[in-house]
């Protein structure tokens, strides 16, 4: 979204006690577009300024921070709560300024975590630092026996099948939380042979 004058406001509010400063560096930038040449951006400001200040008013931001974009010419006012640090911010262009969020996504970006041995898999994902959903996953992937012979290769053989199925069981539950979530990582960790099962049997 984008205007042709700069009619956008973006504020960054770090915490509850970022609004109680806020009036006065509102005013600090009305003086210096007041000395400026441009009288609708002035308006724009003051319009936008009194939409954010009724938000807060009426939604007091009691934890976490908190982003604002406000352009009144084009009916678009937004609030996005924030879990993560961020520095306080108001930025005034022609666009609403979202290079803190698209920082914060990046730094911040959604992960399943893989723990898988013979036994048991559990699957997480991981999301603006917070872990959410568990799944668990019961393998039955038997021990390597030696017993010789013909019997030593039909164990081998039942056992990498084994194998196979487990893999394919964790490939597509992780495929299932792809379909819901936007994965950015995946992190896979425990027993060497059930990871490079795992990798071998995911798609691209």
């Amino acid at each position: 979204m984008s205007t042709s004058e700069r009619a956008f406001l973006s504020v960054y509010l770090a915490g509850s006690h970022s609004v109680t400063g806020l009036e006065k560096k509102f005013e600090k930038i009305r003086r210096l577009l007041r000395t400026g040449p441009e009288k609708d951006e002035k308006e724009y400001f003051d319009d936008n300024i009194r939409l954010v200040t009724e938000y807060l008013d009426r939604y007091p931001l009691k934890t976490g921070a908190l982003c604002i974009f406000s352009c009144q010419i084009l009916d678009v006012f937004r609030t996005i709560p924030l879990f993560v640090q961020v520095e306080d911010l108001i930025h005034i262009d022609s666009a609403p300024f979202i290079r803190p969020l698209a920082e914060l996504m990046e730094e911040h970006a959604t992960a399943v975590v893989i723990i898988a041995d013979n036994k048991k898999t559990r699957i997480f994902i991981v999301s603006m630092a917070e872990t959410g959903s568990e799944e668990v996953i019961k393998g039955n992937v038997k021990n390597h026996v030696k017993v010789g012979g013909w019997s030593q290769k039909r164990c081998e053989r039942r056992r990498d099948n084994e194998l196979h199925k487990y893999a394919l069981e964790i490939v597509a539950a992780v495929a299932k939380i792809d379909s819901s979530e936007e994965i950015n990582h995946i992190l896979m960790v425990e027993s060497k042979e059930i990871l490079q099962a795992i990798n071998e049997n995911m798609p691209p």
